[in-house]
């Protein structure tokens, strides 16, 4: 009987792969290197086809370094579920075969300036925060998608579906098209109601949405985390070395799933995290909005993660000990 996962996480630098028996331990992981590009003062992409390239080696990888761990053969048949997570909220325009019609457009991406200050002259009264959960910045979509109208209208126009770094790879393997519950509450395209519901902004009805230029027809449906989204398909199964059939189950943001994973699972629990960025995650009963914090979704139903975020925490630190020479 199948009772392993396996975790494909979509970062910065690597992809990393992780085989692990939920009622034990991580059996087996492995990672290949991810280039990060910048053809532009401030841009930030990557290649989702080296995503797919890495998986695609990867999958065979940690299944032989499972097989020496335990002295046994490990195989994908022994694999019950596979799940995605990475960085949020990349931007991938999609065309009607699921193929990227460009490079990812990342998070920490700052080419939209123009478009963000023109959406929030255009609206000088709308409280972006209390309407959406996240401020209007350079990590909001909407002011990306107007940045790709203009400058790149044939991926705009030819774009089926837009979708985040690990929900891409999820519907590569064979999973229905759709954005994770976090990357459509940081995208800032959807409204939050006092609920924690997430309603899509329609152009017809949002001047946000509107000015953006936004079809609603290009942003799939939400899944929340843990959701069962599909089945991996026979071509990718050909080609990854996993079974055809496999179930593919939502996952979410790489930074989210982390603070579950090191313990934050009730209202109160925080966290101080430093990577590349740095956050300090607390749990929330309810949406807590607030224009000094982002907020995240729980992977949990009905608990929230408002983030204090600096982008830089680590990397500062990294940067301080070059300069310094200490520990």
């Amino acid at each position: 009987m199948a009772t392993l996962v396996l975790g494909i996480d979509v970062g910065t630098t690597s992809t990393k792969v992780v085989l692990a028996d939920p009622a034990a331990c991580v059996v087996a992981q492995a990672s290949e290197p991810a280039a990060l590009h910048s053809p532009h003062p401030g841009w930030a992409e990557a290649d989702p086809a080296q995503w797919w390239a890495n998986l695609r080696t990867l999958v065979p990888k940690v299944l032989a370094v499972a097989a020496a761990a335990t002295g046994r053969p490990v195989t994908a048949e022994d694999i019950a579920a596979v799940a995605t997570t990475g960085m949020v909220p990349a931007v991938i325009p999609v065309d009607d075969a699921g193929r990227p019609l460009r490079a990812a457009i990342l998070q920490n991406d700052a080419r939209a300036t123009a478009e963000i200050r023109e959406l929030a002259a255009a609206l000088p009264g709308l409280d972006f925060v209390a309407r959406t959960g996240s401020a209007l910045t350079q990590q909001s979509v909407g002011p990306t998608l107007l940045w790709l109208a203009r400058h790149e209208p044939d991926a705009w126009t030819s774009a089926h579906t837009v979708q985040g770094s690990y929900d891409w790879l999820a519907t590569r393997l064979g999973a229905t098209p759709h954005v994770e519950r976090n990357w459509a509450l940081e995208s800032g395209l959807f409204e939050l109601k006092s609920d924690g519901t997430l309603t899509p902004l329609h152009p017809v009805r949002d001047a946000l949405a509107s000015l953006a230029g936004i079809k609603p027809e290009v942003i799939p449906g939400v899944a929340d985390p843990g959701t069962v989204v599909g089945e991996v398909s026979k071509q990718a199964a050909a080609e990854t070395g996993l079974r055809a059939g496999t179930p593919i189950v939502a996952g979410g943001a790489d930074h989210v799933l982390s603070a579950y994973a090191a313990g934050l699972a009730s209202p109160g629990d925080w966290l101080v995290k430093l990577g590349g960025a740095g956050d300090i995650l607390v749990v929330s009963g309810y949406p807590l909005v607030d224009e000094r914090l982002y907020l995240d979704a729980h992977p949990v139903a009905g608990l929230w993660l408002p983030n204090g975020c600096m982008a830089t925490s680590g990397s500062l630190i990294r940067w301080f000990q070059s300069v310094s020479g200490g520990e």
